[in-house]
């Protein structure tokens, strides 16, 4: 038998052995992400804290993630059994070509914990940084940024918090939402 006569069943056999082998199945699509628990209070969801949003009088606004606050760094009053406190950094921005007025956005928190359905309204206490700035009535000169603190009241507890600001021009309103 020569070498040639042997290799032509062999490559017939591969050949026949790769046509009746299935093809290999395809990789299973990943996992489907868990579902949240996360509630939304609107619709569409607010925007995520840490994101910037335009406002139609001329300014740029950002509210950062909230942080806790220590216990012991809170007022007396402050201090209260099954809360927690968190802080938020409210920065604007002047984005208009003069001098404006601080917009003193005022927000208010409504915070679902992931094991209730309830939803509770947060307390919030302007900082004397804010209380300060508002006191003096400075404009922000054009291009100019403010930051200043406020915090929330919070139940001590994961969840979903909401913080809706409203500005001195009603048409400036803005909601951010995100975990806690």
């Amino acid at each position: 038998m020569s070498a040639r006569r042997g290799a032509l069943p062999l490559g017939l056999a591969v050949l026949a052995l790769t046509a009746c082998t299935p093809d290999p199945q395809p990789a299973p699509p990943p996992p489907a992400p868990p579902t949240s628990t996360v509630l939304r209070f609107g619709n569409p969801p607010g925007t995520a804290f840490g994101a910037e949003v335009t406002l139609p009088a001329g300014y740029r606004l950002t509210v950062s993630t909230p942080r806790p606050i220590p216990t012991a760094e809170l007022p007396a009053d402050a201090r209260r059994p099954g809360k927690r406190a968190v802080v938020f950094t409210v920065t604007v921005v002047n984005t208009s070509p003069a001098p404006q007025r601080f917009p003193d956005p005022t927000f208010s928190g409504s915070f679902a914990a992931h094991d209730s359905a309830e939803v509770v309204s947060a307390t919030g206490r302007p900082t004397e940084e804010l209380i300060k700035l508002l006191d003096e009535d400075k404009p922000i000169p054009a291009g100019g940024t403010v930051r200043v603190d406020q915090w929330l009241l919070l139940p001590d507890r994961p969840g979903v918090l909401q913080l809706k600001g409203l500005t001195r021009a009603a048409a400036d309103s803005v909601t951010y939402e995100g975990e806690v």
